[in-house]
């Protein structure tokens, strides 16, 4: 798969705002500083994985019996978890069984029993992640059996610092990246400001999502 890195990226934003090209190191106009706009293109980086879901992880957790509350922050490496977007249970016998996600509301109201069922559940109705602590998830109700969790995730990339460093999103769609840092750039309260450019940008950059969209989900 083919990469940009940021300084590429950060060189080309450069080109586009009329600053000396120099790999993003240095912005002579005084309208931005260098930290602000490596961080603008990692909060734009940011944007468009958690909008496209372009990149998800899977990992396994084991669960064991009648456990409700999984703490996934205690296996340690999770840094990365942006949202949590699957969580399917492995049984012992090699079947996979899809848990939807939910909310403690609304599994009250659907099935007011749950949280008392669960010695005879070996499949959980429904998780949660919305309504627990970070990095938690609650099973409801929880597996009279246990497991392997597997839980699939929207990657976080891994942050920029022009050293320099690959983007996470390959090169045919970074475009749109930095169409979504420049929108941030010129959508700004300052000397910068200019609504017109921000919104063309922004424009442009949610092109570029809706494209990843269909190239991931096919096209009609």
């Amino acid at each position: 798969m083919a990469v940009v890195t940021d300084q590429t990226l950060l060189n080309e934003i450069q080109y586009d705002v009329i600053e000396a090209p120099d790999l993003g190191a240095t912005f002579p106009s005084g309208l931005w500083t260098a930290a602000e706009v490596l961080g603008d293109l990692n909060g734009a980086q940011n944007s468009f994985v958690r909008r496209t879901r372009s990149f998800i992880g899977r990992v396994p957790f084991v669960l064991g019996a009648n456990v409700e509350s999984v703490d996934l922050g205690a296996a340690g490496g999770w840094e990365d978890v942006y949202q949590i977007v699957l969580v399917v249970l492995e049984l012992a016998d090699g079947t996979f069984h899809e848990i939807p996600p939910s909310g403690t509301f609304a599994a009250d109201h659907a099935s007011p029993t749950w949280s008392t069922t669960a010695a005879a559940q070996p499949i959980p109705l429904a998780h949660s992640s919305r309504d627990t602590p970070s990095l938690t998830i609650r099973l409801m109700p929880a597996s009279s059996v246990g497991g392997t969790l597997w839980i699939h995730y929207v990657t976080r990339p891994v942050q920029l610092t022009r050293f320099p460093d690959p983007l996470l999103v390959q090169s045919d769609l970074a475009v749109g990246v930095k169409w979504g840092t420049l929108a941030t750039l010129m959508g700004k309260v300052g000397r910068a400001q200019d609504p017109k450019r921000a919104a063309y940008a922004a424009e442009r950059a949610g092109e570029f999502e809706e494209l990843t969209l269909r190239l991931l989900g096919g096209m009609d």
